[in-house]
C-alpha cells in the first residue's frame, strides 16, 4: 500500500493484492461523494453532505420528499442513498494515443506535467519501500528526501 499526500489536501491511496484472485476495486472517495467504476461511472452521495451534493448535482439526480408515518417530511431517497450513473466514453489505450499524437498530431491524454507528477509519486513509493522510510518532496530543488 502507498499513500501520497498532496499539499492541495488530496491524498491518494494505492493498494494492491497479489495473493488473491479478486482485486481491489477502483474507487475515488471524496468528501461529498464516492465515484465507482463498473458499468460506466457512478457517483454516490455521502450522508452528511447530502444537501450540498444534491444541490450541486440537481440536474443529474431525481430526489424529493415523502411523508413518514408521523406526518413528517423526509428526504427521498434518504440522505446517503442518492446516486446517479454516467456513461464512460471510450478511449484509446495510452500507447495508441501516444502513436496517434506522433502520427496525426492528436492531443495526448496524459500531458507531460501529469506524467511527471505521476512518475515522481511512483518513484517516491518505490524508494520509500526500499529504504523503509517516509519520503518527502522538496518542490524548490525538485528532489525527494527521507522524512
Amino acid at each position: 500500500m502507498m499513500m501520497v499526500d498532496y499539499p492541495s489536501e488530496h491524498t491518494i491511496v494505492l493498494a494492491s493484492v497479489m495473493t488473491n484472485n479478486v482485486g481491489v476495486d477502483d474507487v475515488i472517495r471524496g468528501q461529498r461523494g464516492t465515484l465507482t467504476f463498473e458499468d460506466g461511472i457512478t457517483l454516490s452521495e455521502q450522508g452528511v453532505w447530502a444537501p450540498e451534493f444534491r444541490k450541486i448535482n440537481s440536474d443529474l439526480l431525481t430526489t424529493g420528499t415523502k411523508t413518514d408515518d408521523k406526518g413528517r417530511q423526509q428526504p427521498d431517497p434518504p440522505h446517503g442513498q442518492a446516486s446517479f450513473s454516467m456513461e464512460a466514453p471510450g478511449r484509446r489505450d495510452h500507447r495508441g494515443n501516444f502513436l496517434d499524437a506522433i502520427r496525426n498530431g492528436d492531443e495526448l491524454a496524459c500531458n507531460v506535467d501529469l506524467g511527471a507528477s505521476t512518475m515522481v509519486a511512483i518513484k517516491m513509493g518505490v524508494e520509500s519501500l526500499r529504504q523503509n522510510k517516509v519520503m518527502l518532496w522538496d518542490s524548490e530543488s525538485e528532489t525527494m528526501r527521507p522524512a
